[in-house]
């Protein structure tokens, strides 16, 4: 029974409590300091307490308090040491992967993670989340993306961008963008080719005085790319590194995540290896038609010429000007000589036919001639002896 007494009275003080600061008295009301025993049982201590719970005037004081007089121009820890910033993603969908504008398009959760004494409370335990308002009131790393032609933020249906503050002063900034990153392929081995596509994170303006980045978790730091799925390439794996690059202004620390892909050869089995072979096939047909159908062999060797140079030029739509001679070139140039070699065979042939013709047709006139000739002296040689 002493504890049922003690369990209701502890909650009769937190609806007490609570009335008092949510009502709208503004007269000043004095604060007495309750100390249970500590043998009590810790649920009423966090009862009473009450630093597991939060309502909206103990949150709009906490913020109240923490950004007056802060100064969100300067760093935290500012003249002492740099600021540990952890990078962290969770990479949604990797879009599109184009050979013609060397690039990749990244959609991604891109979250930042530091710690600001200054924003530390003691009110309650519990994690304070906050929109995209923050982001003017504080402080934040000034990251951005190396090798990015474009990255805009999502603002559908506001402006995704995430604030958790934790009771230690920790700060999670997280965002919601799609980046056009640069990815200098090489060609080569194209459609058979393996590539390695970066994304380089660096701070625009601190030094290695100021912030010093890292990933959070090392290879943890990267999620999702396990669900990613592109019709043009097959993920094999990432890759995270840490180095330090030096420029006239200073040293900066630079983050990279590199993408290694493979490229999926069914497209082009259907659209590329196929069609040419089967062309290139009924070319030699003409090898078991007559060799005096002259019309029926030419169609069929320059339509498979053609065939060929239509494929040749829809592939070259696709790619860029690239200068190193391709994988695809040299199998598209072998069928191009064995196409060529069946007309020379029907051209060759053609050849040693008429030619053994003429020939023959030489020797039946010289024939014909010389019996002609011999007639004609059998029927002289009486003449010429009298």
């Amino acid at each position: 029974m002493g504890i049922r007494a003690m369990l209701r009275a502890a909650v009769l003080l937190l609806l007490i409590r609570t009335w008092l600061a949510e009502g709208n008295n503004t007269t000043s009301i004095p604060e007495y300091v309750f100390e249970l025993s500590p043998t009590m049982p810790a649920v009423i201590h966090n009862v009473f307490n009450c630093k597991n719970c939060a309502n909206e005037t103990v949150v709009g004081k906490i913020l109240d308090r923490v950004l007056s007089g802060y100064d969100a121009r300067l760093r935290p820890y500012f003249g002492g040491d740099p600021l540990p910033v952890g990078i962290s993603m969770y990479v949604s969908n990797i879009d599109h992967i184009s050979e013609v504008t060397m690039d990749s398009k990244v959609t991604m959760f891109f979250l930042q993670t530091w710690k600001d004494p200054r924003l530390a409370y003691c009110e309650t335990n519990l994690n304070l989340t906050l929109d995209y308002r923050m982001a003017d009131k504080l402080w934040v790393p000034d990251c951005y993306f190396l090798n990015s032609k474009d990255t805009p933020v999502h603002d559908m249906s506001v402006e995704n961008r995430m604030f958790q503050l934790h009771p230690d002063g920790t700060v999670h900034y997280g965002m919601r963008l799609t980046t056009t990153a640069s990815c200098s392929m090489d060609l080569q081995k194209y459609p058979l080719d393996k590539q390695t596509c970066k994304l380089e994170v660096e701070s625009y303006g601190y030094t290695v005085e100021d912030i010093m980045l890292y990933w959070e978790g090392d290879e943890n730091a990267i999620q999702g790319t396990e669900k990613i799925e592109n019709p043009q390439f097959t993920l094999l794996g990432k890759k995270v590194t840490r180095n330090e690059e030096v420029f006239y202004t200073g040293s900066y620390v630079r983050l990279v995540l590199k993408f290694m892909i493979q490229r999926k050869i069914i497209h082009y089995l259907v659209q590329v290896y196929w069609p040419t072979i089967i062309v290139t096939i009924s070319s030699w047909v003409t090898f078991w038609m007559n060799y005096e159908s002259s019309v029926a062999r030419m169609t069929i060797g320059l339509t498979s010429m053609f065939i060929l140079h239509t494929i040749n030029s829809h592939l070259r739509e696709k790619l860029p000007e690239f200068s190193c001679i391709k994988a695809i070139d040299i199998y598209m140039v072998v069928c191009f000589i064995f196409v060529f070699l069946s007309l020379l065979e029907y051209v060759y042939i053609n050849y040693l036919l008429y030619s053994r013709r003429e020939s023959s047709r030489c020797y039946r006139l010289c024939r014909r001639a010389r019996k002609i000739m011999d007639q004609y002296r059998y029927q002289l040689e009486p003449e010429l002896q009298n």
